[in-house]
């Protein structure tokens, strides 16, 4: 089932990536901020509804985090599961029209505040905006396991 998948994924990546944030937010320098930061420009700057490229601004941005903790393994580690993360990612930007927008400034805000803690070289602040990001999915895709295990 594609949800219970993107769930198992999320759950894999809050074990990385609040580690891997929090080094980055110890190590980060100003190639890495910069890199961080075009990344989020780029998932910000996006006009048009258009998963695919939304999906893949999103990874980007996190596997510029990874790439900050200089240690080679964190961004192997997500390119490795990338297919798995842009299959969740690409889920999470489908979304309908209406709540298309609203979802992007959230997730606008989200980013924000994983980059600001990165630049305030802020380990525990990272770890919880990052926490705050991914758990969001995590509960959104949870109630849809349950919505489908009642109608079913």
């Amino acid at each position: 089932d594609d949800i219970r998948s993107a769930i198992q994924t999320l759950e894999l990546r809050l074990a990385v990536e609040l580690e891997a944030v929090a080094l980055a937010a110890q190590r980060r320098t100003p190639e890495a901020i910069a890199d961080i930061t075009s990344a989020y420009d780029r998932l910000t700057a996006l006009a048009e509804p258009d998963a695919e490229r939304e999906a893949q601004a999103d990874l980007d941005f996190h596997l510029a985090i990874a790439r900050a903790t200089n240690n080679m393994h964190f961004p192997q580690f997500l390119e490795a599961v990338g297919r798995d993360i842009s299959f969740d990612l690409r889920m999470k930007h489908a979304q309908p029209l209406q709540n298309h927008d609203a979802y992007l400034k959230k997730i606008a805000r989200e980013h924000f505040s994983i980059l600001s803690a990165i630049m305030q070289g802020d380990p525990k602040a990272a770890r919880a905006a990052m926490r705050r990001h991914l758990e969001e999915s995590l509960v959104r895709y949870r109630r849809l396991v349950g919505a489908n295990n009642a109608k079913s």
